[in-house]
């Protein structure tokens, strides 16, 4: 009897030690997928706003299916999908308001 709690406790102890190097493992590819997406998402912004969304959907939108669909990185995404929003308008009526218009 002792000998099988023993296999059973050794055993259990394996699939924890097992579980965990998972999580490690699928938490250290979500850090470096979050990095990879804003610095792409940096790297846009710098060469203008139009194509931070798509960017921002491209690269983090495979991490949020990584984690599961945490709600703070949910968070994040819609946060990041209303400043673009707020950026694109600004800057859709800022070329509107400065245009110069070459018609007679």
């Amino acid at each position: 009897m002792m000998e099988n709690e023993l296999q059973i406790d050794l055993f259990t102890h394996m699939q924890e030690v097992e579980v965990g190097r998972t999580l490690n493992s699928r938490f250290h590819y979500l850090r470096e997928n979050i990095e990879s997406a804003f610095s792409n998402l940096w790297k846009k912004f710098l060469h203008g706003p139009k194509d931070i969304l798509t960017t921002l959907i491209s690269s983090i939108g495979i991490t949020a299916v990584f984690a599961y669909f945490d709600i703070r990185l949910l968070v994040v995404i819609v946060v990041t999908a209303l400043i673009q929003h707020t950026i694109d308008t600004f800057s859709l009526n800022y070329d509107k308001k400065h245009s110069i218009s070459w018609q007679l």
